[in-house]
């Protein structure tokens, strides 16, 4: 990470430098931005999220299809207990959200595409050292990290031929007004 966005507090150590990346663990605030993920799902992907809990339940948890409910009174909920639950391995957790963009992917491409930039935008701003690429959540590093900020800074500026050609324009604009 550049030394121009390392802050006081990281520079002395006060607080955790930002280019460490969290790999191997899920930290309160993953599990937390994890499941609020899956809460956004289900308010703007309602059927979706029913459908998707409903093949969760039956088979990743191999629950009898008529124990789970139905959208008007009522349905199991299944994903958020599942990776909130402290029993559970941070890497069956993973596992878990492998198999939720697996049936995302296969069942709505909008929801997918939707659901992978959400999940993958709370991993880059909590510095968890893995992201979803084709459907795979895989480990990346820290110069990966950096090459990604540089990629997502470096597309909203502005072409130096472009600005050359403002500034041509503003100054025959002010040569005129002379």
């Amino acid at each position: 990470m550049k030394n121009a966005t390392i802050t006081f507090s990281e520079r002395n150590g006060y607080i955790i430098s930002k280019s460490v990346l969290i790999r191997e663990k899920l930290t309160p605030e993953l599990i937390t931005s994890i499941c609020n993920d899956l809460e956004l799902l289900k308010k703007k992907y309602g059927l979706f999220y029913y459908n998707l809990e409903q093949y969760m339940w039956c088979k990743t948890f191999n629950k009898r299809f008529n124990e789970f409910g139905n959208p008007t009174k009522g349905y199991k909920s299944v994903s958020i207990e599942y990776i909130e639950d402290t029993n559970n391995q941070w890497y069956e957790k993973m596992d878990y959200i492998e198999k939720i963009i697996d049936f995302a992917q296969k069942a709505d491409k909008d929801i997918y595409v939707w659901l992978t930039e959400q999940l993958n935008s709370d991993f880059r701003n909590l510095h968890f050292a893995y992201r979803i690429v084709a459907g795979q959540i895989i480990e990346i590093s820290s110069i990966e990290e950096d090459e990604e900020n540089d990629q997502l800074t470096s597309s909203t500026q502005i072409p130096l031929k472009d600005v050359k050609g403002q500034l041509k324009n503003i100054m025959s604009f002010l040569f005129l007004l002379h």
